[in-house]
């Protein structure tokens, strides 16, 4: 498979992000009457836009984030907050659907959640709304363990493609829902292509199309964030520079002075949480000033 270079890539994913935008409110607006805020048709209107700016575009552009090789140097923490932002963006945007279509529905009287379309739609949200609050917690709260992180991220990572998958398809059967509305014996039927079914279903490839490079994109592997470390050796390799580990015994291990490693202890943070070895700094630092502790290991030394 041949390797292409992901910033040219971002760019071809963009300009399609953008044309679904716009097509999505070319069809709103031409076909469909434009739109309004007031409980009509034209209100419906706004929820096609949202839902493709919101649960698609900007949730594609999220969960690429990590893909843009300047993310792979430095403190990761301005990413992170790039990719929540862009996600609760994304959600804004999707709760204006919501309300776009609830309220449309309530006004003229047509029921709710009766479709397919309408169950993946709220299945994509339920579970994007799931994902941005553990992500949250996860990820960005300081006083999250690592342990959580560790655990979280594969299932954090699997949820994101599953989302953005549930909304392609969403967004593709809201669209030949609508046709199958609008259409009928009444204007053209939707079985005879007329210019307004052309150019929804091509939509509806966009989409599609989009969709697919962005779960393409995501299962790369030249384009992942290299992991050159994992959580518990950048811990262990900190911990080591700090007790001054510079020589090995005779066995081979490193070796290190049992004063250093009493400083170390005496000067842990106890507010911090625990690590991976499940040990509070609390209790070590107390460890370390117990007098029987001491004196067994100046009897070690």
């Amino acid at each position: 498979m041949p390797t292409f270079q992901f910033l040219p890539f971002a760019a071809l994913l963009g300009t399609l992000g953008f044309l679904c935008v716009v097509f999505t409110g070319f069809w709103s607006h031409h076909w469909r009457g434009g739109f309004a805020w007031d409980g009509s048709t034209k209100m419906f209107n706004w929820h096609p836009v949202f839902m493709v700016t919101g649960m698609l575009v900007l949730y594609g552009a999220a969960v690429l984030v990590y893909r843009v090789p300047s993310s792979w140097e430095g403190r990761k923490l301005p990413w992170k907050l790039l990719h929540a932002a862009l996600t609760l963006t994304a959600f804004v945007l999707v709760v204006l659907g919501l309300v776009a279509v609830f309220r449309f529905h309530n006004a003229t009287g047509t029921p709710n959640m009766y479709s397919l379309h309408s169950w993946l739609g709220l299945t994509a949200v339920l579970f994007f709304s799931c994902q941005w609050l553990m992500g949250f917690a996860a990820f960005l709260l300081p006083w999250s363990p690592a342990w959580l992180r560790i655990i979280y991220k594969p299932i954090h990572v699997f949820f994101g493609s599953t989302i953005l998958a549930l909304a392609m398809a969403a967004s593709i059967s809201g669209i030949n829902e609508k046709l199958f509305f609008s259409l009928t014996n009444k204007t053209v039927p939707y079985a005879r292509l007329p210019p307004e079914a052309w150019f929804a279903n091509f939509l509806g490839m966009l989409i599609l199309v989009f969709g697919l490079l962005v779960l393409w994109a995501l299962a790369t592997p030249a384009w992942k964030r290299p992991e050159s470390e994992s959580l518990e050796a950048q811990q262990v390799s900190s911990q080591t520079a700090a007790l001054g580990i510079t020589k090995c015994g005779r066995d081979g291990q490193p070796s290190v002075e049992i004063e250093a490693v009493r400083d170390y202890l005496e000067k842990l943070d106890v507010h911090k949480s625990m690590g991976p070895d499940e040990l509070h700094p609390r209790v070590l630092k107390e460890l370390a000033a117990d007098p029987q502790i001491n004196s067994v290991l100046s009897f070690s030394d």
